[in-house]
């Protein structure tokens, strides 16, 4: 086989070479730029399990999305109707931590948070950014994918009140002792005309009975203890995998390689075209 030939043959190989890997590149780019990362609460759905503080979500069919939602549980106020959410179940407070997971692709992501395990409680299932503290009736307008209010209640349907703890009593300090001391005044001696008797002398001391110390101590009662409800695990939701790395030429395109790998394929053609007449000449 002549030069010509063999490095017509070369440059055919590595332009094929080239060729197959550029291509496929440039699909993945395409794929990547489809997955959206701000959408809105009615292109994802899933389910919310309030009482337990669990939630499921994902994108709904057609749509490719790459976002981070939130579940969060917030205790709800004594003063709650307790039939819808209404004026009567605000202020709301953010009850432990908020879970946060990613939505990735079709993908579906599960997420859980501690609830206290008594009064009312609320649990959203929403997108970011994260809400502390509910004032309005709008709550989470705008971010809401899914949410519950509700009361926990004992085995008899009774609501479960979450007590206060019990203040220690102040002890009381003692009383003084006072003990009070009278003497009688003496009788004077009188003289007359007539000398009389003469009228004894009385001297009256009367001590008064000292009045008893009296110490009242109110013995201290102990705080009950309450425990919380078993606080749920939240779950380790595994990243998606990293795209492949893309075949970049300094513009972070594909179009460079597949022009070389043309441009070699052209040159091995030429090649072999220039070895044939040199052979017939």
């Amino acid at each position: 086989m002549s030069v010509a030939r063999r490095l017509a043959v070369a440059f055919a190989v590595v332009g094929l070479g080239v060729l197959a890997y550029a291509v496929p590149a440039s699909a993945t780019q395409s794929g990547a730029a489809d997955c959206q990362t701000n959408p809105t609460p009615d292109q994802l759905a899933g389910t919310l399990d309030a009482v337990h503080g669990t939630a499921t979500v994902h994108a709904r069919p057609g749509t490719a999305l790459c976002s981070d939602v939130l579940l969060s549980a917030y205790t709800v106020p004594d003063t709650w109707a307790g039939t819808v959410f209404d004026k009567t179940a605000l202020p709301q407070t953010l009850f432990g931590e908020t879970a946060v997971g990613t939505v990735a692709g079709t993908g579906t992501t599960t997420l859980s948070v501690a609830l206290p395990g008594c009064g009312a409680v609320q649990v959203d299932l929403y997108l970011p950014p994260e809400i502390t503290t509910v004032t309005t009736t709008t709550g989470h307008k705008g971010q809401l994918i899914k949410g519950s209010i509700f009361r926990f209640v004992d085995s008899y349907g009774k609501p479960i009140p979450c007590e206060a703890p019990t203040p220690t009593p102040r002890t009381t300090a003692p009383t003084p002792t006072e003990t009070g001391t009278t003497t009688a005044a003496p009788t004077p001696t009188e003289t007359g005309t007539t000398t009389a008797a003469p009228t004894p002398t009385e001297t009256g001391t009367t001590t008064a009975a000292p009045t008893p110390s009296q110490t009242t101590t109110m013995p201290a009662v102990p705080a009950p203890t309450v425990s919380a409800g078993p606080v749920a695990p939240v779950p380790t939701v595994a990243a998606p995998p990293a795209p492949p790395v893309l075949a970049s030429t300094g513009s972070n395109s594909t179009v460079p390689l597949i022009g070389i790998g043309v441009a070699l394929v052209g040159a091995g053609i030429g090649l072999s075209l220039v070895g044939r007449r040199r052979r017939t000449a």
